[in-house]
């Protein structure tokens, strides 16, 4: 089964409302019939943007309720006064006027682009179930997960749902050191659990852990040895996996030293806090 239409779950969004991501400069909405001004667009700020996101000519309803919810959505993403920003994680602030104010290197919002060209439903309310699982697995950082494409002007990270594995793994994703601001992540949903039975596919909760690892690669995080947490390798770990706030060892089945030189133990969550920032 093919998902066309994009939908509203968690912070899945449609590209519209990417406008969430702020601006230094936001544009005044204005009823091209009344030619009186609204509540501010918000368009999107963010090291490497090329051009804001454009909502194009609509109308004074349809702007309002837009700006609106960009307005809310990158408050919910928290706040931070201007120049406070890192090299890897920053913020902006909202202005009691409805405009933001952003440092040099302001990111409100990270973009997590969930391609389904090439995915096939194998179970009745899988991909729903991967969306939720995943929405859960990165709730409480900023990011957004959209199924609509953004385009090239928006950095993202994009992660390709279907197919088989070149290799024999479930997933694959970059291995780096600083995030991958337009990193690739592949999650191959086409697997077979059993080799000698094509119809043996692996359920939604093993989709999203696979998912939720690869996606995270792009982010800097490692593997490790810690069987609660989505960046195991460890066979028969309780699922749903979840990041945890512990530091665990870095390896595939025995422990080695992390990537980056970061040591032997990593602490996902740490990491991510560091990477994408709180809401």
């Amino acid at each position: 089964m093919r998902f066309q239409s994009p939908k509203t779950l968690g912070v899945l969004l449609p590209l519209s409302l990417l406008l969430a991501a702020c601006s230094a400069e936001p544009e005044a909405a204005v009823d091209e019939e009344a030619g009186a001004q609204d509540t501010p667009l918000i368009g999107t700020c963010s090291a490497g943007y090329s051009s804001a996101v454009g909502m194009g000519p609509t109308k004074k309803a349809a702007k309002r309720a837009a700006a609106e919810l960009a307005n809310s959505l990158c408050a919910s993403a928290g706040s931070c006064a201007v120049g406070e920003c890192s090299a890897i994680a920053d913020g902006c602030s909202l202005n009691a006027d409805g405009s933001f104010s952003c440092g040099a290197c302001s990111t409100c919002m990270r973009v997590i682009y969930l391609d389904t060209t090439a995915y096939t439903e194998h179970h009745a309310g899988d991909w729903a179930s991967i969306v939720s699982c995943l929405s859960n697995d990165y709730a409480r950082w900023r990011v957004v997960l959209t199924e609509v494409d953004p385009g090239p002007d928006v950095q993202h990270v994009h992660a390709m749902f279907g197919g088989t594995s070149p290799v024999g793994a479930l997933g694959l994703g970059p291995k780096t050191c600083q995030p991958a601001e337009d990193g690739e992540a592949f999650i191959y949903t086409d697997t077979h659990v059993f080799a000698n039975d094509p119809t043996s596919y692996y359920d939604a909760t093993t989709l999203c852990n696979a998912a939720a690892q690869e996606i995270a690669h792009a982010y800097t995080l490692d593997h490790e040895m810690n069987c609660y947490d989505p960046m195991t390798y460890l066979p028969a770990c309780q699922a749903p996996l979840a990041f945890q706030d512990t530091s665990s060892n870095c390896g595939e089945f025995s422990p080695r030293d992390c990537i980056c030189n970061r040591g032997p133990m990593q602490n996902s969550v740490a990491l991510l806090n560091q990477v994408l920032g709180t809401r």
